[in-house]
């Protein structure tokens, strides 16, 4: 009984084993191309995906936009006994908040967390093609400095040669170890930046640093002589693609839109008005004298006001217009801003 459990035990722990080392395998074996690596690091990196998450949350923020269009219900139930005189209930009145507003608000916000997430997809893609580039420069370095190094070895070893013979003095064998030294330093330094670029597209695309990771460059090359373009129809045309240039003119608009609303304090405004209320009161009696039943009394007692109420704003210090004045240049900046970003694109 005691064997059949050993040799469970080593079945399980070799199994245990084959499941922890043949990704690695699989990983040291498979190459990576600058794709690849692009479209791995688009899936796995952090940045884009709490961008995806920004617009869910808009998408979120659309939902109860529509919700806002819905009516209310709610139910409220008070007992109590008043005593002394009675006041009159105070009528319900609408906010002058706009739903239509609001979830117009809230498209804009998910476009831009769409073209801001697109925005970041492209940086991370330069990111990542620079750092394999970057990182497959340097391995090639390192290889020239290992072989720069095996050929010092050799000349070195020859000295010694000449030297034990007599052909050559010992101030050049100094000379021809210092050189040997000197490889040898370059060597490790060219190691330590092919460890560091590794690393660097490793962070890119979230991959473990205890991870594998090999890289090859593709070798099709895109022929671009017959699609040659000048700057500006190329600017023209990344006007039309590219997400940065949406961005800015959401942000324009909705800048636009902010400071028509702060004009909005200075027009009149119409509100709709509604009240329903009853009451019981132990001091209403019949003829003979018997309190008037509960039910009677809220029949009786019922009250109902509709009406639609006009305000016209007259004076409210100077706050309205100051915030027709902040929004202005809230605007402004918005503008100033946009036309900066869109000379620093001109000059990428």
């Amino acid at each position: 009984m005691s064997f059949e459990t050993s040799i469970r035990q080593c079945l399980l722990i070799f199994l245990s084993i084959c499941y922890f080392a043949l990704p690695e395998i699989s990983n040291a074996q498979s190459e990576w191309t600058e794709s690849e690596c692009i479209r791995y690091a688009i899936e796995h990196n952090l940045r884009i995906q709490n961008k995806k998450l920004d617009t869910k949350i808009a998408n979120t923020d659309i939902i109860a936009a529509y919700g806002n269009f819905l009516p209310s219900i709610s139910t409220v139930s008070v007992l109590g006994k008043q005593f002394g005189h009675s006041i009159d209930p105070l009528t319900n009145q609408y906010t002058s908040e706009s739903f239509l507003e609001k979830l117009l608000f809230y498209k804009m916000n998910k476009k831009i967390n769409v073209l801001s997430s697109k925005v970041e997809e492209n940086n991370l893609a330069f990111e990542v093609l620079e750092a394999f580039y970057r990182y497959s420069f340097d391995k090639e370095i390192h290889k020239l400095a290992v072989e720069q190094r095996k050929l010092s070895e050799y000349y070195c070893r020859q000295m010694i040669e000449y030297v034990d013979l007599g052909i050559r003095s010992l101030s050049d064998l100094q000379e021809v170890k210092a050189r040997l030294q000197s490889d040898v330093y370059q060597e490790t330094v060219k190691s330590n930046n092919c460890n560091l670029s590794l690393l660097t597209l490793k962070e890119l695309m979230n991959i473990k640093e205890t991870d594998t990771l090999s890289i090859v460059i593709t070798e099709s090359r895109m022929d671009i002589t017959d699609s040659l373009l000048n700057l500006n129809e190329l600017y023209s045309i990344s006007e039309l693609t590219l997400p940065e240039y949406h961005i800015m003119n959401m942000k324009e608009k909705a800048s636009r839109k902010l400071w028509s609303m702060a004009k909005r304090v200075f027009y009149p405004s119409i509100r709709l008005e509604f009240n329903l209320n009853t009451g019981y009161y132990n001091t209403a009696k019949n003829k003979s004298g018997d309190i008037i039943p509960y039910r009677e009394q809220l029949n009786n007692n019922m009250n109902r006001y509709i009406g639609i109420c006009v305000s016209l704003p007259i004076f409210n210090g100077l706050s309205r217009l100051e915030n027709i004045r902040k929004e202005k240049l809230r605007f402004q900046q918005v503008q100033n801003e946009n036309e900066q970003q869109r000379l620093s694109l001109y000059k990428q």
